[in-house]
């Protein structure tokens, strides 16, 4: 007879009782005496589960992987422990991928910063072909020559990309990828913009030829403070607190006599004036929404419009999404301000937007600013030429135009332009290949962040070969309906590393079950012995107190009134018959994890999860504790 569960019923467990035909072998020299006759699609040798069992649980382990799987198994009638979800995944044999025509590479980073591999896509299957363990040129070179029938290689343009394409597919036609080609020349033309950031200056109205306003008093000249109130309010504690410093005071005995924190009283002291102290939000030339329409307002407002009202409904068909109260305040400080208040110039970031965004795209006011700075800066204007031509060249895929593009921008004094020229001319089959061909690595770059989400879920603690697995064979639908989870961890999980109160439910106690499973029988014994012996002599933290009360619950189901072990963590292996010392060595071990209040007690978030871990341990010291002895109440002479 032989008993195989299989998937559960409308929620119920479901197990076959199969009757089979055993045979024994005639040759005495055969190891194998006997053999058991094995249904197709339903058994197989040495296993206790139906194909049907094991094809579902595969398919939630590669969907979940272990721990998130091993719970929806459970509630799903199909209890089984994270190790046994993951050992199926392992389990599965290698995908059968035919050679791709058009492969994608790019490099994932199992540590950031530290360790990186390369995986590998089909660029028009759009699916995953392979995970290499490193990014090596000479490992990618190696999986190359492997696959003779590859005609395109598609990657950024790093080096050992290159070279190990190079070496290993020369056949293959590469293809860097165009978006690397245009965020490289976002960067060089910023580069450029801040190089020339004095001709942004352009866009601020000359004030000196105007009739200079009335002297300002001079305990205001200069002063960075918006709010009067707020800046004599700090300028009356500092002169309080320099005053008691110079009377001999400490500052620890300022800070009491004023009531100050001592991070306070230390910034009022190490300031030698008032204005040292200025910050944030009482600054007057913070950046706004406000600030690329203010040479607008400046003009409008010499030419004799103040009316904040009407200058904000002249700027609002020009781009502007701000507030009626922000043109009305900058009115404002205009009027009551000595120094009239004037624009600042656009930072360098800004300037670059506008140079390689589409000129149709640009609002009106952000034209007419970027022709002003182009017409005042020659090197710019070159620069805004160049990138305009190269973006016609990408969009238009006309990649035979490159060379003349490189060598016109030799011609122009852009440093920074001849930097990126100098690396695209070293790779220059590639980006011309790029800008012609209609590949590019942008599913690659789709699967890279599908690996972050699979290492997130396996919290980076899988190895390669079962992260490689998961990649390669998990569902991408499930993948993406996985991605719209938060994946953030429970707060009992994060403090605890467990999901729940039970006896094998945390990692520790998992790893504890897995080792019983791993043992031999005979030694299963001496390992829950020596983890109770321990739990009891110790001193001082209890190491080892998750283990007692998963080992101390398996010592409690072989007593009366014991109630089995959950088999979603606990060993899938049956125990051995314990003998009865362990019974009392099992309660003294829990009675010490119990007295221990600052050790595993104290790790629990929420009082009624420790609440339920009490309960759960006076139960197991219930079923554990020695029966009293009996008292004969009659003595009958024999």
């Amino acid at each position: 007879m032989r008993f195989l569960a299989d998937v559960p019923s409308a929620g119920r467990s479901v197990v076959l009782q199969l009757r089979v035909r055993r045979f024994r072998c005639g040759n005495t020299k055969c190891p194998r005496q006997t053999f058991v006759e094995q249904i197709s699609g339903l058994t197989r040798g040495h296993v206790q589960r139906t194909e049907r069992l094991r094809s579902t649980l595969t398919a939630v382990g590669l969907a979940l992987a272990g721990r998130a799987g091993a719970r929806l198994a459970a509630v799903l009638g199909m209890s089984n422990s994270r190790s046994t979800v993951l050992r199926l995944v392992k389990a599965l044999p290698e995908p059968e991928v035919p050679t791709p025509r058009v492969v994608g590479v790019d490099e994932y980073a199992t540590r950031k910063g530290r360790h990186y591999g390369t995986v590998l896509v089909d660029a028009e299957t759009r699916r995953p072909i392979d995970l290499l363990p490193d990014r090596e040129a000479s490992s990618l070179a190696a999986w190359l020559a492997r696959r003779p029938g590859i005609e395109v290689v598609c990657r950024d343009r790093s080096l050992f990309f290159a070279e190990g394409a190079t070496a290993g597919a020369p056949q293959a036609t590469q293809v860097a990828d165009r978006w690397h080609l245009w965020h490289s020349l976002g960067e060089a033309a910023e580069r450029a913009v801040a190089r020339h950031r004095q001709s942004l200056r352009v866009l601020v109205p000359d004030r000196e030829a105007k009739a200079e306003p009335p002297a300002p008093p001079e305990e205001k000249a200069g002063s960075p403070w918006r709010s009067e109130r707020f800046a004599n309010r700090v300028r009356a504690r500092h002169a309080t607190v320099h005053a008691l410093l110079e009377a001999g005071h400490s500052r620890r005995s300022i800070g009491r006599q004023l009531r100050m924190t001592h991070r306070t009283v230390k910034s009022l002291a190490d300031a030698a004036k008032p204005e040292d102290l200025f910050r944030g939000q009482w600054q007057h030339n913070r950046t706004s929404v406000l600030d690329e329409y203010k040479p607008y307002l400046d003009e409008r407002w010499d030419e004799g419009c103040t009316n904040a009202w009407k200058l904000w409904e002249e700027i609002v068909p020009l781009g502007y999404r701000g507030s009626y109260g922000r043109v009305s305040a900058y009115l404002r400080e205009k009027r009551t301000s000595p120094r009239p208040a004037t624009a600042q110039p656009p930072a360098p970031r800004v300037v670059p937007r506008w140079i390689l965004s589409r000129p149709e795209t640009l609002t009106e006011i952000e034209q007419l600013r970027l022709k002003a700075v182009l017409a005042n800066c020659p090197e710019l204007d070159a620069l805004t030429g160049h990138v305009r031509s190269f973006a016609h060249m990408l969009t238009e895929r006309q990649g035979e135009r490159l060379p003349q593009w490189l060598d016109a921008v030799r011609q122009d004094d852009l440093p920074s332009l001849h930097t990126l020229a100098a690396g695209i001319d070293r790779d220059r089959d590639a980006v011309i290949a790029g800008l012609t061909l209609p590949w590019n690595s942008g599913v690659v770059e789709g699967h890279v962040n599908r690996i972050k989400m699979l290492k997130r879920q396996l919290f980076d603690r899988a190895g390669f070969d079962l992260l490689r697995k998961r990649v390669l064979l998990a569902p991408w639908s499930c993948c993406q309906s996985l991605m719209r989870g938060s994946g953030r961890p429970h707060a009992r999980e994060i403090s605890m590393g467990i999901w729940d109160a039970g006896p094998f439910d945390n990692d520790t106690a998992a790893d504890f079950a897995n080792a019983l499973d791993d043992a031999e029988p005979e030694a299963r014994e001496a390992l829950i012995r020596g983890v109770l012996i321990r739990t009891i002599d110790a001193t001082g933290y209890l190491t080892e107190a998750k283990e007692a009360v998963a080992a101390a619950a398996l010592v409690a189901a072989q007593c009366p009134g014991g109630e089995p072990v959950d088999m979603s963590y606990g060993p899938e292996t049956p125990m051995p018959v314990f003998p009865s010392d362990l019974r009392a060595l099992a309660d003294e071990a829990l009675a010490r994890i119990a007295s221990d209040e600052d050790g595993l007690a104290s790790n629990w978030v929420t009082p009624e999860d420790w609440k339920q871990w009490r309960a759960i341990l006076t139960s197991l010291r219930a079923v554990l504790a020695p029966p009293p002895a009996s008292i004969a109440l009659f003595y009958v002479q024999p």
